[in-house]
């Protein structure tokens, strides 16, 4: 049987606390910085008028970029807020009348994200999109 001399032990044990410790610190630099990031992101209608018998949006997708610092960053990518945008269409078509057609720009979705703080700070832009477009059948 080989024994190991306590010399190699202690040699072994060394590297594996100092190595320990190297990753530790890397983690830590790493995740103190600012990330951006973009995400796409379902879009789900909800709070659709009861007068309404079908509902559909040019876009399916929309790509958003968030801003996130840390272990922040990873959590948006794993997490189901970060994965789909969450429209109410009784809030986003109350300033626009009743129409069949309802079309909005980036700059009003952003609007709209940074007014019902969908995402809190974390929110940057929208990509993509230019445009969405919400069709009415009523």
């Amino acid at each position: 049987m080989n024994k190991q001399s306590p010399k190699t032990i202690l040699t072994s044990t060394t590297f594996l606390i100092c190595f320990i410790i190297a990753v530790l610190g890397w983690f830590v630099i790493t995740f103190s910085k600012e990330y951006v990031q973009t995400l796409p992101c379902e879009v789900v209608l909800h709070e659709i008028p009861e007068n309404v018998k079908t509902i559909s949006t040019s876009d399916s997708v929309v790509l958003i970029t968030f801003k996130a610092k840390g272990f922040n960053y990873l959590k948006n990518s794993f997490t189901d807020k970060y994965t789909t945008l969450n429209l109410s269409v009784t809030n986003l078509t109350a300033k626009k009348g009743k129409k069949n057609v309802y079309a909005f720009s980036k700059r009003e979705l952003s609007s709209y994200i940074k007014e019902y703080s969908l995402y809190g700070n974390s929110f940057v832009e929208i990509e993509k999109p230019e445009s969405l477009s919400i069709y009415i059948k009523r």
